[in-house]
């Protein structure tokens, strides 16, 4: 804090004395309060988001931007999600960077592609360019490699407690951005993706992981006379006061950016004496057919090299690394790619062919690595829509050929479509074969489409004695302990893993709190049928599985000799005034037991100022179905939204409703929200009633409104210790500048805890309309009482 404090003082100070350009902007959100508590403190956990004593938080950031004819300055500062910060100098010739999130390639025999605590300067004129860099190393940095499975996750990084914002993840080389691309748990150490990560397709994820407290210091300095440059880098432990030093000399020789040579040698130094080289050599090459580069890393046994702390998880002391890219274009619709990768014993390539023409893309593909290899082939026929693709993988333990075609032609209103796809699986002993071939005919009219198809699926298994291995994931959301199963699993054959850790029946799993506290349960699972339970028991009961987690089950199961289903469907749309109402009309056979389906969807406005949107599908013979409802109804300035939503499965039911409803009359607003949930499985429900009545007078001075809260919870099992039954009563008053509400509340909990609250608020309307300030009066009651006095407020500005 001191040391932005000064930063601070330095820019406003040199601004105001030389700024010819000067702006200044951001916002600032402090949160703030006192809390006393008096009485029982084994009843903090119905408050557990109030800490006694005083409590603040900010979550500011703004920045600085200064400009003169001969220098640039800019300073940005983030609190949130974690504390940021960055100064920038620039001239003509000289370059500084100030960072706690400083991004540095210095080097790839020494520090390479690392985040650091500290400065970097440069100075470059004409063939003279010097470097400096202070800075500490802090955590742990690791890596992993990993190849697709035709999913988006979740994939198991092999670590818990990673360091929130400090991972890079990569796809086939190209750097993936967070939220975007990808998501994280760092908790438990999980990813998932926004799109499908195929077999091919390599990702390597960079990360930091907490509870480690080592930390390096790392003092670098370079100067180079272009084409040769001489370096020093100093590595000490602060723990251990173990020093590695790296002198290393390079030669490159650039016509641009794609063309050059680069040859370096770093000679070690551990505590002052000699410890090995290592050398560096990167060719790289760009004409109009031919793109390829050359890298090779090679390092004796004995140089001091740490990947997880410099970075560079390419170099291992004592072995050779070699990757060989070539991109030949001997013709424009024509593309050759050749990857080949070494790394000790372990050898990787890749071959790639391609061409795109106007009416023909094709592509044949082969890879390799250790005893997997996958060739591939697809193509694409664009005059007619014919696509393609043959796939094998062989794993040396199993096979898997799969081969898929679909023709989708267009022919005026008449839209005909074929596909067929097969999957040969050799696994162990067993061999299963899966076919499947359909089609449809649709004539696109006027007022009406019609369409007529159907699909043959039929699977069989060439050895029904040899067991099945099977896995399946299943992502938990707090309130579900009952999953379904694919297949039926042999007795004794599932195995159980929570976040990718083996569990074994009535064994314990650990679960972590996102706020560093934890909780360990007994874990119990059993079978029946094809439906697998699993409860979390602790000193409340049997619970569901906590929300977040993820959960595979192995298991083997015994697949019948052949198996098939058949299904012909009949789609009629019409399109009437604003609806456009599609029925379908479908008869299935699944192994002979034949049942029919009858679905209706349709949306639109059939009336001014009212959207619809309906979806629902039912099985005559048998209890499946479901019925989707949205509607939204709007006139000036009241409105009608109601959503409903019923699921029916064997033995298995789920019902939701939400409706929002207000009117306005002047000079009254009334408001009223209504949700119910409920979830039965075989014997057992949960259900939730959300209700809450608000009513808005406006008079000349300011509002008047009252706002009425129920919510209701009930399980036929344990959860947690949860709200129960909530009731809520507020009334607040609205002046000219201050808004004033005076709130009751009353939560009873599952665990016959209750809690009582009256707050009493205070906006300014005008001058700080996301400010406020609060008094509140906690009372918490079981057999013995909490007494919480809490004062406080929270203050939001932009400037």
């Amino acid at each position: 804090m001191k040391r932005l404090i000064f930063t601070t003082i330095f820019i406003f100070v040199f601004s105001v004395t030389s700024a010819q350009t000067l702006s200044f902007n951001g916002n600032m959100n402090i949160n703030s309060y006192y809390a006393y508590f008096s009485g029982d403190s084994s009843l903090n956990y119905l408050s557990s988001e109030i800490q006694e004593g005083i409590y603040f938080y900010q979550n500011s950031q703004f920045s600085i931007d200064y400009l003169t004819k001969n220098l640039s300055l800019n300073f940005s500062y983030q609190s949130q999600p974690k504390e940021r910060v960055d100064l920038f100098l620039r001239s003509e010739n000289f370059y500084m960077n100030f960072s706690n999130e400083l991004y540095q390639n210095f080097s790839p025999l020494t520090l390479y592609n690392k985040i650091l605590n500290g400065i970097y300067s440069s100075y470059e004129r004409k063939k003279l360019n010097m470097a400096l860099i202070f800075a500490k190393i802090e955590g742990r940095k690791k890596m992993t490699k990993f190849n697709g499975n035709e999913t988006q996750g979740p994939y198991f990084i092999g670590d818990f407690f990673l360091i929130p914002y400090k991972e890079r993840a990569y796809l086939n080389g190209n750097l993936l951005k967070r939220d975007e691309d990808y998501i994280i748990d760092y908790t438990y150490g999980v990813i998932y993706f926004n799109f499908v990560v195929s077999f091919q397709d390599e990702v390597i994820l960079e990360y930091e992981i907490s509870g480690n407290t080592e930390i390096y210091n790392v003092a670098g300095l370079g100067i180079g006379y272009s084409p040769f440059k001489l370096s020093y880098i100093s590595l000490q432990s602060t723990s251990t006061n173990t020093q590695r030093s790296f002198i290393e000399g390079s030669f490159k020789i650039k016509r641009d950016e794609n063309n050059f040579l680069e040859i370096r040698r770093s000679y070690a130094l551990l505590e002052n004496n000699y410890s090995g080289y290592a050398d560096y050599l990167k060719l790289s090459f760009k004409g109009k057919i031919i793109n390829s580069n050359l890298e090779i890393i090679n390092s004796t046994e004995n140089y001091p090299y740490i990947p997880e702390i410099l970075g560079n998880f390419n170099l291992t002391p004592g072995l050779r690394n070699l990757t060989l890219n070539l991109n030949l274009t001997p013709l424009s619709i024509i593309n050759y790619y050749f990857s080949y990768n070494l790394s000790g014993d372990n050898i990787k390539w890749l071959h790639n062919l391609s061409m795109n023409s106007t009416s023909l893309k094709l592509s044949l593909s082969y890879r390799e690595e250790n005893n997997k290899n996958t060739q591939v082939l697809n193509f694409t026929y664009i005059p007619i829509n014919l696509y393609g693709m043959i796939q094998k993988i062989n794993t040396g333990s199993s096979t898997i050929n799969t081969c898929t075609l679909s023709l989708l032609p267009k022919i005026n209103n008449f839209n005909p479509s074929f596909y067929f796809s097969q999957k040969e699986q050799l696994i162990g002993s067993s061999y299963i074969k899966e076919q499947e071939i359909g089609g449809s005919i649709s004539l696109i009219g006027k007022i009406f489409d019609f369409s007529i198809g159907g699909n043959y699926k039929v699977k069989g298994n060439l050895d029904p004695q040899a067991p099945i291995p099977i896995s399946q994931n299943f992502i938990t959301n707090g309130e579900t302990y009952i999953f379904e199963l694919n297949y039926t699993p042999l007795q004794d054959s599932i195995n159980l893993y929570i976040n990718n850790t083996y569990i074994s029946n009535n064994g314990t799993f650990t679960y972590y709190l996102p706020d560093g506290t934890y909780k360990t349960y007994t874990v119990n699972y059993y079978t029946y049928n094809n439906t697998i339970f699993i409860f979390f028991i602790d000193e409340e009961g049997e619970n569901p599985p906590p929300a977040g987690l993820n959960i595979t089950i192995n298991y083997q199961t015994i697949l019948p000799q052949r198996t098939f289903s058949q299904s012909t469907f009949l789609k009629m749309r019409v399109k009437y005034f604003n609806l456009n109402p599609l029925l379908t009309l479908q008869r299935n056979n699944d192994n002979n037991f034949v049942y029919h389906n009858i679905s209706l969807s349709t949306y639109g406005m059939p009336i001014q100022n009212l959207w619809i949107s309906l979806t629902g599908n039912k099985d005559i013979e048998r209890p499946r179905g479901n019925l989707s409802l949205n509607a939204n109804y709007y006139l000036k300035s009241s409105s009608l939204n109601f959503n409903f939503y019923y699921n029916e499965t064997e033995n298995m039911e789920t019902l939701s409703s939400k409706t929002n409803l207000n009117l306005s009359f002047n000079p009254y607003d009334f408001i009223i929200y209504l949700e119910y949930y409920q979830n039965y499985y075989y014997q057992n429900f949960y259900k939730n009633l959300s209700l809450s009545f608000e009513l808005k007078r406006s008079f000349s001075f300011g509002d008047f409104k009252i706002k009425i809260t129920k919510n209701k919870r009930e399980a036929s099992y344990s959860l947690a210790p949860y709200k129960k039954n909530l009731q809520n009563l507020s009334f607040s008053k609205k002046f000219n500048e201050y808004t004033t509400e005076l709130s009751f509340s009353h939560e009873y909990y599952s665990d016959k805890a209750e809690r009582y609250i009256i707050g009493l608020f205070l906006t300014p309307t005008k001058t700080l309309p996301n400010s406020s300030a609060f008094i509140k009066y906690i009372l918490n009651k079981k057999e013995t009482n909490l007494h919480i006095f809490q004062i406080g407020g929270n203050i939001s500005i932009n400037f």
